[in-house]
């Protein structure tokens, strides 16, 4: 069980894309979402800027697949993803 979630935490944080560019505003946070390599749909993903509490939040889609436009650079942030029957899992000090 401890495997799977870690996992779970390893597989988002790989193949979650930050973006950021020269002279933009904002920034993208793209990844999937998969329990032991199975796409999960409808999974909810939230981003909360620490310093000014804003929150940024999508849900998946069918592959698994989701994305953040246009958010705040910088950073702290911290990602949390949940899905029924599952534990929540977060990742603190992002930065984009």
């Amino acid at each position: 069980m401890i495997m799977r979630k870690m996992h779970f935490l390893t597989l988002l944080l790989l193949l979650t894309g930050f973006v950021t560019r020269a002279q933009e505003t904002t920034s993208e946070i793209q990844g999937v979402v998969t329990d032991d390599k199975v796409p999960l749909n409808g999974a909810t993903v939230t981003a909360i800027h620490l310093p000014t509490g804003t929150r940024y939040s999508t849900t998946s889609r069918k592959d698994g697949l989701f994305n953040l436009a246009n958010v705040r650079i910088g950073g702290p942030y911290t990602i949390a993803v949940s899905f029924v029957g599952h534990k929540e899992e977060k990742q603190d000090d992002v930065f984009l």
